[in-house]
């Protein structure tokens, strides 16, 4: 499904879609200015932070030219420059966008004349490429990783462990398994996100140790340590659980809700006019999720134990209740993000951002439907239709891994 939506999508709008763009520049790529040029400006169309040597000039002649200090203003970056020199500059910038991911991009413009060895160098914006699909793939790997630890966890405490189950060991065994998976799919999608991110900054080019360090040098760098921490924590946690410390589930459970906030940091939240309503519904949005897909995923592994044969109706309905709590916070939340960060009703068709909120909306009601149907046929008791329903789960957070990594459509004036 992503595979089809990437390629229908052109690659110049997807490229623009990617956080943070460059709306105007001055000197303006492909000028030509007759006077010397005293500073260079760049407006983004959002809030910026600096990212390692954020502008660079280089020559007609291929050196660096004499530059000032940066100095950023929200979405403005400007730095000073000495260019009297005729011929052609190459301007090369990179910043941190508001939700932490880095952007890049080059232009030229030239001083009298058109001449030098970036006369016939075009403007290049972050392509979307092979760094957006990683990027992409990082956050699906985040999201089921906290599905199945903390969804599975929150599963053990709320729905299992209100059971009298003769066999404790077993059912546990099965769902420590599934938690460890997700505390792997945790710590494995950071370094993948750093490595989308650092092959970003340099166009897909390979790898470079200057930009990994500038980059973990930043509030990105920062978010990067708090998610790296907060699995390696509930890989601690759980190990105490397993020895058991059960009262450690509930504060494991406490600790996915802070990883949700340490998500939601590093999301679109901080871009909204409402910062603390954007940040409640993408918390809310996080944990109904993961309450749904690990809970659902705990069922599915369990339903088939002798052990608790006897207690299927009332472990269903347990799951019931916890996901139908998960359904109505999805709801609510996913509500209030479209209406955040869509900004108008028109940009569900018009926008690529718009369009996959759309088809991810869709999806959404598909499976409550398809839910909703076979419970009337009491159909619903099947672990097949639930591996069905896991696997659209999962095609919704891969669609919510997209979203992660585009901008929300500019607010129209």
């Amino acid at each position: 499904m992503l595979a089809v939506i990437w390629m229908l999508q052109p690659a110049s709008v997807l490229a623009a879609a990617l956080h943070a763009t460059l709306i105007r520049a001055d000197p303006a790529e492909g000028s030509l200015s007759k006077t010397s040029v005293t500073t260079v400006r760049l407006l983004f169309s959002e809030p910026v932070q600096p990212l390692g040597q954020t502008i660079t000039l280089l020559s007609p002649t291929g050196q660096q030219s004499a530059h000032g200090a940066v100095k950023i203003t929200g979405n403005q970056v400007e730095m000073s420059i000495d260019v009297h020199q005729p011929g052609s500059y190459l301007v090369n910038w990179q910043v941190l966008s508001q939700d932490s991911q880095p952007v890049n991009g080059s232009y030229i413009f030239s001083l009298q004349r058109v001449a030098g060895p970036w006369a016939n160098t075009t403007a290049q914006d972050q392509p979307g490429g092979l760094s957006a699909v990683l990027q992409t793939l990082a956050h699906v790997i985040h999201f089921v990783g906290y599905a199945l630890a903390f969804g599975v966890l929150a599963f053990l405490w709320l729905v299992v462990g209100s059971l009298d189950t003769p066999d404790d060991d077993i059912i546990e065994q099965r769902l420590f398994r599934l938690v460890h998976i997700g505390i792997l799919a945790l710590l494995l999608a950071e370094p993948l996100n750093l490595l989308a991110q650092a092959l970003a900054l340099t166009n897909g080019q390979g790898l470079n140790l200057d930009s990994i360090g500038g980059l973990l040098a930043t509030s990105f760098g920062w978010l990067f340590s708090l998610r790296l921490g907060a699995a390696l924590l509930l890989w601690s946690v759980v190990g105490a659980i397993q020895q058991g410390a059960k009262r450690g589930i509930q504060f494991a459970c406490g600790l996915g809700i802070v990883l949700a906030l340490i998500d939601s940091i590093g999301s679109h939240a901080l871009g909204s006019s409402s910062l603390w309503l954007s940040l409640l519904a993408h918390i809310g949005h996080l944990v109904g999720m993961g309450l749904w897909l690990g809970g659902l995923s705990g069922l599915i592994v369990l339903w088939n134990v002798q052990a608790l044969s006897s207690q299927r109706t009332a472990l269903l309905l347990r799951f019931g209740h916890l996901s139908a709590t998960a359904v109505a916070e999805l709801f609510i939340s996913g509500i209030l993000l479209s209406w955040l960060h869509v900004a108008r009703l028109a940009n569900l068709f018009t926008t690529f951002y718009g369009r996959i909120v759309l088809t991810k909306i869709c999806l959404f009601l598909l499976i409550l439907s398809t839910i909703v149907v076979l419970m009337r046929a009491k159909k619903y008791s099947s672990r097949d239709w639930w591996i069905i329903e896991a696997i659209a789960l999962t095609g919704v957070l891969i669609l919510a891994g997209l979203l992660i990594s585009l901008s929300p459509p500019l607010p129209q004036n």
